[in-house]
């Protein structure tokens, strides 16, 4: 619980909620969208919005009618009455029309909100310590309000603590030369190629006309050094120190203010930097813990037995390695010519992000953050964009969402929310790409794999011969359980043929590393290798025939009896009646001398 002073923010935030105006706001914007979208009409420029108890305007300097539920009520102002009829049926293919509304101040008895995205650059300067309060604001309000959850939003390191405890897959702390150099030029840039590419001329344009979806989440950063965006460029700018174009809000020492060129005179809202530690504290409070991950263990050479059953290669006999090389190297396709050059540096660690699929799966060197069950669902598009470059949007669409119909604004949140969380490049590109209209969804080349490292690996082993050992031994340390390892059930679907690929490969490499090491009379290092391949395959006979002939080259007799063992509880359970193999049974035989 929160402590007093931390109590009563908490209250006076609770008192100044008003759900039903935001409810009646939101409906209101559908209702408008959707009626835009029948007519043919592109969705009228909204610059501000003010909410009184009894009604809703909008200032816009659309020049035509309103648009229904809308009536006029003066130059550039579309009127909502409190008593007006809004069709609140749920649209299946409902956007959100205006996804940067945020609060900056009342007017008299009315609620102003601007529009960041008509604004493109809004200046904060004027008194400084009432700037400061109203910047604090609005960072609070833009971090959790649900009228931007359609946004990314960046801010600069005097807001670190409120980024490290707001949602991480849309909210994000960086250093004052990410927030106004590379970041926001490659953000800009690629958003103005892509509408370039769809024929529009900003986003509004496509966002009226459904066109080039992945621009119609804004970025907007909050930095006190001087930078600037163009009004519906996709980015928005909230900066301290003034010049240049763009809009103006100048603060006085008793907080009011005149925001300049809409002439509006407000009482700003302000957070002062007591109050911003206690939402602070009150997020932490109110933010769960990520659960602790447990890496896995091997307690022993092999692993034990499987009490349900597991994934297993076919059956396959024990073979001599010249019949079997041509065989494995042809089935291991190497990765596409993008992913071998950005996996270029094999298991090493490197700077950007790496999916982990061949164990456990993760996806290392992300934004830092809490949102643990969102960040499994980005991991998981993470993922599939890893294997599956090149993806379309219904593709994504019936890999995350198997057979449910999903809308474009709903693809679009959850892109840009696992966008945010990936992350940039040290150069301001996005791990995760914009896409163009027609354009296809794929991680970018700072993303790396193990999954393409041990095909990397695996290839240059194969072909190298007896000479290729350290590669194989090296593709099979990336091994750390069955690929996929742990995942719900009821996810990664559509990674069922890429685990059993995976797992087959694995097996097939450890064969071949064990028949080197058993040639070379190197029983540990064959021991070894078969472990490994059996964190993947726990159940395979074949790997598990190489284990026994190396301990009976080591003449260590009760080894293959736990090996036998093993081998048997695995078998039964994946299926109870299911004995040892005619192989293993030959196997067992030879070594007996019977």
């Amino acid at each position: 619980m929160p402590d007093a002073q931390a109590g009563i923010v908490e209250r006076t935030l609770r008192a100044h909620q008003d759900p039903i105006t935001i409810e009646t706001l939101t409906q209101a914007l559908a209702a408008l969208a959707a009626t835009c979208r029948a007519s043919g009409r592109d969705l009228p420029r909204v610059q501000a919005v003010t909410l009184s108890p009894e009604v809703l305007d909008l200032s816009t300097d659309d020049p035509g009618d309103p648009v229904h539920p809308f009536m006029p009520a003066g130059p550039g102002i579309w009127r909502l009455n409190r008593d007006t009829a809004i069709d609140s049926t749920a649209d299946a293919e409902q956007l959100n029309p205006y996804p940067a509304l945020v609060t900056i101040g009342t007017a008299g008895d009315s609620v102003v909100l601007l529009n960041l995205e008509a604004a493109g650059t809004l200046t904060v300067a004027g008194d400084q310590a009432s700037a400061s309060d109203v910047l604090r604001a609005l960072a609070v309000e833009l971090a959790t309000s649900a009228l931007a959850t359609a946004t990314t939003l960046v801010l600069s390191p005097e807001f670190a603590d409120l980024a490290a405890v707001s949602d991480s897959g849309r909210v994000q702390g960086c250093d004052l030369d990410d927030a106004t150099g590379p970041r926001v030029d490659k953000t800009t840039s690629a958003v103005s190629e892509i509408l370039k590419d769809a024929g529009v001329t900003d986003v509004n344009v496509a966002r009226s006309r459904g066109l080039a979806p992945d621009t119609w989440t804004p970025h907007i950063f909050i930095t006190p050094v001087r930078t600037e965006a163009q009004p519906w460029s996709g980015v928005a700018i909230i900066t301290a120190t003034p010049g240049g174009q763009g809009w103006d809000l100048r603060v006085y020492a008793d907080g009011t203010g005149i925001l300049d060129p809409l002439g509006l005179v407000i009482r700003t809202q302000r957070i002062t930097a007591e109050d911003f530690d206690s939402v602070v504290g009150l997020l932490t409070l109110a933010t769960d813990p990520e659960p602790a991950r447990t890496d896995v263990v091997v307690s022993d050479v092999f692993p034990q037995p499987q009490s349900v059953a597991t994934p297993s290669a076919p059956r396959t006999p024990i073979y001599a390695l010249n019949a079997h090389r041509a065989a494995v190297s042809a089935a291991l396709s190497p990765p596409p010519a993008a992913e071998r050059e950005a996996n270029a540096v094999g298991s090493a660690v490197t700077e950007g992000p790496r999916v982990c699929v061949l164990g456990r799966v993760e996806v290392q060197n992300t934004q830092p953050g809490h949102a643990h069950q969102r960040k499994s669902r980005a991991a998981e598009l993470v993922a599939y964009l890893t294997l599956h470059p090149g993806a379309s949007a219904p593709e994504i669409d019936e890999a995350m969402w198997p057979g449910r119909r999903v809308t474009v604004e709903t693809r679009n949140t959850f892109v840009s929310r696992t966008r945010s969380w990936l992350g940039t490049a040290p150069n301001g590109t996005h791990y995760l790409p914009l896409v163009a209209e027609a354009g296809d969804y794929r991680v970018g080349a700072g993303v790396s794999c193990d999954w393409h490292d041990f095909l990397r690996l695996a290839n240059e082993g194969l072909a190298a011969g007896h000479g290729g050992a350290e590669d194989l031994e090296r593709a099979l340390q990336l091994v750390r359980g069955r690929p996929f390892l742990g995942i719900d059930p009821t996810t990664y679907i559509w990674a069922e043929a890429d685990a059993q690929e995976m797992t087959s490969s694995i097996v097939d490499i450890a064969h071949e590393l064990c028949v080197i090491r058993l040639d070379r009379h190197d029983t540990r290092a064959a021991l070894r290798a078969a472990a490994r391949g059996l964190l993947a395959d726990p159940a395979s006979e074949l790997l598990y025939g190489h284990a026994i002939r190396a301990a009976a080259l080591e003449g260590q007799t009760d080894m293959i009896d736990r090996l036998v063992g093993r081998l048997r509880a695995q078998t039964e359970a994946i299926d109870p009646d299911a004995g040892l193999s005619d192989e293993i049974i030959e196997l067992l035989s030879t070594l007996s001398g019977a």
